[in-house]
């Protein structure tokens, strides 16, 4: 493994690689999480049984990456650092098979999460067609919508360029050209969107 010029003991890396690999998925369920939180905020569903659903998911989502983490952590598992923060999976066959499952499991829980707000916000629009009350909180809403449309362009991009490598060009530098002109304009996206910022 070489970061800035500098060779790392085997051990780093494979800290370094399963805590990349649990923490990326233990990302995706706790976005998930917050995702279903805001629609069952505007759900006409029990308050109690709202809380019981949020805390039974957010358990559910750390035992899922004490799971992943256990797992990446067993012998031939495990991602290796191949090039400038590109992590691989290893080349056995458990590896494979994560691979491959994660190459469906990424995509599919980024569109949910999406899917799902935008039904807080067709929620939101039938509430405000029905009273005057929640202005505030729909332009609010409008605001967290739009930030989770741009994380999920980007999450959604790198995913599929990480799995299917749609774009394929003959010298790599041209590949990290094009990944960095594309964060730093989603990043200049995201500084205009204040989410904390009330209406």
């Amino acid at each position: 493994m070489t970061i800035c010029q500098s060779i790392l003991d085997y051990r780093l890396e494979r800290v370094l690689g399963v805590l990349v690999q649990s923490n990326w998925f233990l990302y995706l369920s706790l976005s998930l999480v917050l995702a279903v939180d805001r629609l069952l905020i505007f759900s006409p569903i029990n308050p109690i049984l709202n809380t019981y659903i949020i805390v039974f998911l957010l358990i559910l989502s750390w035992l899922f990456f004490a799971l992943v983490t256990v797992v990446e952590s067993l012998p031939g598992f495990g991602l290796t650092y191949a090039t400038f923060l590109i992590w691989l999976h290893k080349k056995d066959n458990g590896p494979h098979l994560l691979f491959e499952v994660e190459s469906y499991v990424d995509p599919c829980t980024l569109i949910v999460i999406l899917a799902i707000y935008l039904l807080v916000v067709g929620r939101l629009i039938m509430i405000k067609l029905s009273s005057t009350g929640y202005s505030v909180s729909l332009k609010l809403e409008l605001r967290i919508l739009v930030s989770a449309v741009i994380s999920f362009i980007y999450e959604f991009f790198l995913v599929t360029l990480s799995f299917w490598n749609p774009i394929q060009f003959s010298d790599k530098k041209y590949f990290y050209v094009c990944l960095n002109i594309i964060q730093s304009k989603l990043q200049e996206e995201t500084k205009g969107v204040d989410v904390s910022e009330k209406a």
